[in-house]
């Protein structure tokens, strides 16, 4: 189960890093947009880092070599996801940062879950090596 979950987190990783980069306005309008709607918005936000984050824990509790990373991630989501529910205002101010006059933000966020991914990659492939081996 664990291999699958590291799949599935490198392609989510690569795929919102890629768009964090290409497309970082889009995400500065969506996190205003979330801001507008104060705690309501904060609690989707909320939402997505519990579901990453409960997965990621539930599935991969590894602690060894590499693949602890992946573990520590789903932790952080899991604190992330708490802070939502528990202390809206908190999340609402780290999104009052967001700015137009900000993407660099996004595009630095999204470079790194590029490498995270192609970490994540690399833990998958010598998983699957090993495994054939």
């Amino acid at each position: 189960m664990e291999i699958c979950v590291e799949v599935f987190v490198t392609v989510h990783c690569l795929i919102i890093g890629l768009s964090h980069v290409v497309q970082p306005r889009a995400w500065i309008d969506l996190m205003i947009w979330l801001r507008e709607r104060e705690a309501k918005g904060v609690f989707c936000l909320g939402f997505l880092y519990l579901w990453t984050g409960s997965l990621i824990v539930s599935f991969h509790w590894i602690w060894s070599g590499l693949a602890a990373v992946l573990t520590v991630l789903g932790i952080v989501c899991l604190i992330k996801a708490a802070v939502c529910f528990l202390v809206p205002s908190l999340q609402l101010r780290s999104l009052a940062r967001v700015s137009h006059d900000r993407p660099r933000d996004f595009q630095i966020g999204g470079s790194i879950l590029i490498v995270l991914s192609v970490l994540l990659a690399a833990i998958v492939a010598r998983s699957r090596f090993q495994m054939n081996v």
